[in-house]
């Protein structure tokens, strides 16, 4: 026995080795401890969301074939702080299936502020230092997930990660580090121009750069390659530290993605285990209600059996492995998973409730691309009540319809600084308007508002917009053609775009009032209610209906531990929110047609980090909001939320309803809770005469 167990030992210590080089970039490399190349194959795995979770998913795709694993931590400046604790528990669970694993922290998703990268996550890298080093042959830190939203921010990306991994050092942080790309890991101008330049920032040269891909660099095979071989192309070590399969509205050119990963020996981490929610839920690997090997979607099928998959690809680092388990046969695409579908849009009024200010000074045409010789074939156009212009467009059988006015003579606009647009976009995507002049004898060609020439108008949304013209500069005095171009930014747009209101330097505070109206979600109907949240096992996901502005859905809630009930996103697939800063009480009647009693609270969830506050309301307006809500057996009700009281349950008040409501411009998702006490429930509920009011 002591012989066997020797053996078991030694073979353990092999397989673990420790060679205290650390992973290492070489030019465009990875090399393990040993000097050998390393090609990720791996899986993100939502640690700071699911704790619960994370051995049971270390074990599963482990045993699938991954040598890889991304992991969700938090600093506790959005989600929960990932202590040192289990950081250390993450790490041995990595050496103990030899896989090479990336710590990121997830609490800086889409900001801006360097802040947020050269002061808090230095913090909490910092306090992980000494253990972090021990481990340096298995570890790689992502200093921060997807930070620099925005697009076209000039050299921020580039300056503040110079000035993170310059700290890093200083600190004594020795390990390989990881960057992700700017516009949320797809923008690929900074990463393209400026890669070398912060490689070349840390002294010791050892940074793996990462793009996400989903529905903006992997929209088309030219997106694609045009991204990836410009990074290539610059000779530093990358990665694809997230990628999926569909996403925002639209698809993913997947396959196209891991046959060139596997072509030209680039690594690939794929998002995520589960626990996704809203529209992203396409996105688990795995079951959401057991996390387990044994439940695989048909993402998880792609991902571990396809011919460029994990099983087919993956090599061990160390060990140098390959998956020697059960095969299984070539999964050629991902199938079996349902594609969420947005709401169509709802607006078919004509209606606008404020004048059309100068639009209707011009003679409008439609044109394609801003040219008035091109002539549109499938876009038409109607009268708004005010006269302004309803463009009825399907971009994707005919792309950059534009507004255009002629004027041979030239208007002179060199007394203004701003042309504003109000516009009212009636698609569930968002859809962007780009002002085009054509000025002076030579009709010489300006987008003025660049370089951010598009703006976007939000899904369903009315939206003030401003187009700076000053860097025209004298040729203001001689405007020859003014044009409006409209293209998707995302997913389908085939729904009406109404050109409502035309000004030059006004304020958008001058029509809040209106647009607050306009943008009212005025029913259920307004929102998808199409998932539950993915923790919400009370409630079958089948079971959720919206019909005539009414919610339906069953509840089974067995223990007190368990909770059901349905879910929207505001803005679905944006990864983007709602902005409720203007709007004052949420209004429901609540319906349980069950025969037990079932407690009942909103939930909102606000900013890029999604942050749960919720609420239990008042049965009467202005009655009291601390109690809980609970509805009879056969009872129905009208609770009122209101947004400004502070009687809201947050984890900074250990979850009392003692909290202010935050977050309020960025409304991520609505939820209703169902719960219970001690007893077993069971029954079917309703929630209608869903509103969202301006006025207490």
């Amino acid at each position: 026995m002591k012989y066997i167990e020797l053996a078991f030992l030694c073979l353990f210590l092999i397989s673990t080795v420790s060679s205290k080089q650390g992973l290492r970039v070489s030019g465009n490399k990875l090399l393990d401890g040993n000097g050998e190349e390393f090609i990720f194959r791996g899986v993100n795995l939502p640690h700071d969301w699911f704790v619960d979770k994370t051995e049971l998913s270390f074990n599963d795709i482990a045993y699938l074939g991954a040598n890889s694993a991304r992991i969700v931590l938090g600093s506790g400046d959005t989600f929960p702080k990932t202590p040192a604790r289990e950081v250390e528990q993450i790490i041995n669970l990595c050496e103990k299936h030899n896989l090479i694993c990336v710590l990121e922290i997830h609490d800086f998703t889409g900001s801006d502020n360097p802040n947020d990268i050269t002061d808090l996550s230095m913090k909490y890298w910092n306090e992980l230092k000494d253990l972090l080093n021990e481990h340096k042959d298995y570890i790689i830190v992502n200093i921060a997930n997807e930070w620099e939203g925005s697009w076209n921010k000039g050299s921020l990306w580039a300056d503040t990660y110079k000035t993170a991994v310059q700290t890093m050092r200083k600190n004594g942080i020795e390990n390989a580090i990881m960057i992700d790309a700017s516009g949320y890991g797809q923008e690929t101008g900074p990463i393209i121009r400026d890669a070398k330049s912060v490689l070349e920032a840390d002294p010791n040269r050892n940074i793996i750069f990462s793009y996400h891909v989903y529905s903006v660099l992997g929209k088309d095979d030219d997106s694609l390659y045009t991204g990836l071989d410009g990074l290539k192309n610059t000779g530093v070590c990358w990665i694809v530290g997230e990628f999926g399969w569909f996403q925002n509205g639209g698809s993913v050119v997947y396959k196209t993605l891991t046959k060139y990963c596997h072509e030209n020996n680039i690594g690939w981490i794929a998002w995520s285990w589960a626990g996704n929610a809203g529209n992203d839920k396409v996105l688990d690997l795995a079951s959401p209600r057991t996390f387990s090997r044994n439940n695989l979607t048909g993402w998880g099928d792609y991902i571990f059996y396809s011919e460029y998959g994990v099983q087919r690809t993956s090599k061990l680092a160390y060990t140098y492995k390959t998956y020697s388990g059960e095969t299984h046969p070539i999964v050629d695409e991902v199938v079996g998973v349902d594609i969420p579908v947005a709401p169509a849009g709802k607006n078919t009024s004509l209606e606008v409730p404020f004048d059309v200010g100068v639009f209707t000074d011009y003679d409008w045409k439609f044109g394609l691309n801003g040219d008035p010789d091109t002539p549109v074939e499938v876009t038409t156009f109607e009268k708004l009540s005010n006269g302004g212009i309803r463009a009825h467009v399907d971009l994707a059988r005919e792309n950059y319809p534009s507004l255009i006015v002629l004027n041979n003579d030239g208007y002179d606009l060199s007394k203004y600084k701003n042309v504003n647009l109000i516009v009212r976009n009636n698609n569930a995507n968002t859809v962007q308007v780009d002002l085009i002049f054509k000025a002076g004898p030579t009709w010489t060609w300006y987008e003025p508002n660049t370089p951010y020439p598009y703006i976007d108008i939000p899904g369903m949304m009315t939206q003030f917009i401003s187009f700076n013209i000053e860097k025209v500069g004298d040729d203001l005095k001689d405007i020859r053609q003014i044009a409006f171009r409209i293209q998707p930014s995302s997913g389908a747009i085939g729904n009406p775009v109404d050109f409502c209101h035309m000004g030059f330097d006004e304020d958008a505070s001058d029509f809040v009032e209106e647009l607050t109206e306009m943008n009212r979600p005025k029913s259920a109907d307004y929102f998808t209610w199409a998932y539950p949240d993915t923790s919400a096992l009370g409630t079958p996901e089948e079971s959720i209906k919206l019909e005539n502005g009414v919610i339906s859905m069953e509840y089974n809630i067995e223990n007190s531990q368990m909770y059901g009930g349905c879910q929207t996103e505001t803005r679905p697939g944006t990864g983007l929110g709602l902005d409720f800063s203007n709007y004052k009480v949420i209004k429901a009647t609540l319906t349980n047609k069950g025969t037990s009693n079932v407690h009942c609270n909103i939930v909102l969830k606000t900013g890029s980090g999604w942050k749960w506050q919720e609420s239990a309301g008042a049965k009467t307006p202005g009655g009291p909001e601390n109690q809980e809500q609970i509805i009879g057996g056969g009872q129905s009700v009208t609770v009122y939320y209101y947004l400004n009281h502070s009687f809201w349950k947050t984890q900074a008040v250990n979850w009392q309803y003692a909290d202010k409501l935050t977050g309020l411009d960025d409304v991520r998702a609505i939820s209703f809770k169902l719960y219970n006490g001690a007893e077993v429930v069971k029954g079917v509920f309703e929630i209608s005469n869903f509103e969202i009011l301006t006025k207490e």
